[in-house]
């Protein structure tokens, strides 16, 4: 019998008890980088504009510069904080798994083939690329024809298919950072094509448990960003052991004990194996 969405956030709960000052510290850690890199991306770009102003051409070759620069620091930042939040997935992994665990695990996509991990960050960028054109390209026709009804109308459409082709993609390749952060010797295609395969059958409840967890994003709004220090830990081991109950038919059957979930060696955990 499948595991309930209910029951997957209970063993997330349990997962967390005791362990928030970890996750908490973590995703404080996360807040602060990308506080400096902000503070970084408006100081490089202020100080670019302002020795450009006066340049023959400024306008035309200077704000180009300067967007560049600013760009390229976007994305950096952007690439390292995914290679972080690799790290934080694991550690809630080794959370989960009964096996040692710190802050330093942060670290662990740097240390274990980073370039995997930004492989299929960038696979999932360009589909999501793709994807917007054709909603970008009637929206620049709709524009420059004073957006007549049937452009809005089609407008409309491509938006609506943009959001139904990123849902569809979802659903069917959530999984693939997760395979990658339990083992970081599968190649990038591996993860996409196991990803499917375990979605068989489970996108229906992956598409309920994201809609079961839409509160939790407005508690976090409503609560100026601070309370995702705590949501976001939350959700993310609530995916991590979604993607553990549906891979289990790939391992032995695994049982979860709720009331003393043992922590033993490396190879122990909340999971015991039960052999038939």
């Amino acid at each position: 019998m499948k595991t309930t969405s209910t029951e997957l956030k209970k063993r997330a709960k349990l997962t967390l008890s005791g362990n928030y000052g970890t996750a908490v510290g973590a995703m404080l850690i996360v807040d602060v980088f990308l506080f400096v890199f902000i503070m970084i991306f408006i100081g490089v770009s202020t100080v670019g504009t302002l020795s450009l102003i006066g340049e023959p051409g400024y306008i035309r070759s200077g704000m180009m510069r300067s967007l560049a620069i600013m760009l390229v620091i976007y994305l950096i930042a952007i690439l390292l904080v995914y290679l972080v939040m690799g790290g934080i997935r694991r550690m809630f992994y080794n959370m989960i798994m009964g096996q040692p665990f710190s802050l330093g695990d942060m670290l662990f996509a740097f240390t274990h083939r980073p370039q995997r991990f930004l492989g299929i960050y960038l696979m999932n960028l360009a589909f999501n690329l793709v994807m917007g054109i054709p909603y970008f390209v009637v929206s620049f026709f709709a524009r420059i024809t004073g957006h007549i009804p049937v452009l809005v109308v089609m407008q409309f459409l491509m938006y609506l298919l943009q959001i139904t082709g990123v849902v569809v993609y979802a659903l069917y390749f959530k999984l693939t950072g997760y395979l990658l952060m339990e083992d970081p010797e599968r190649k990038v295609i591996s993860c996409f094509r196991e990803s499917a395969a375990l979605m068989k059958g489970n996108k229906g409840r992956l598409f309920y448990l994201a809609l079961s967890l839409i509160g939790m994003y407005l508690l976090g709004i409503g609560s100026f960003g601070i309370g995702f220090l705590w949501i976001l830990p939350y959700m993310e081991t609530t995916m991590i052991h979604f993607y553990l109950d549906i891979s289990a038919g790939q391992r032995q059957e695994e049982v979860y004990d709720y009331e003393e979930p043992v922590y033993g060696s490396s190879c122990d955990g909340p999971y015991e194996n039960v052999t038939e």
